[in-house]
């Protein structure tokens, strides 16, 4: 990501993680210096009910957010 994203960065190209298995180890220290250049990315996908045992119930959570995060051109996330 660190050598990517500023490419993608400097000809606007979409940058998509899809850290679906993955993405869930990332809340251990040991494995957070494997996001380094995280900030370049457009957009980053993980799945919690892979690793972490999370229900997909939980997504009924987050429905007030849906629209936003399937915009074509998102704003920046804020609660």
């Amino acid at each position: 990501l660190e050598e990517l994203g500023p490419v993608c960065e400097k000809f606007d190209v979409w940058l998509h993680v899809d850290a679906a298995y993955a993405g869930s180890a990332f809340i251990c220290p040991e494995y957070r210096h494997y996001l380094k250049g995280v900030e370049y990315t457009s957009s980053f996908c993980f799945n919690p009910h892979k690793w972490l045992l999370t229900n997909f119930d939980y997504l009924l959570e987050i429905l007030d957010w849906f629209q936003e995060f399937n915009r074509t051109k998102p704003k920046k996330f804020s609660r």
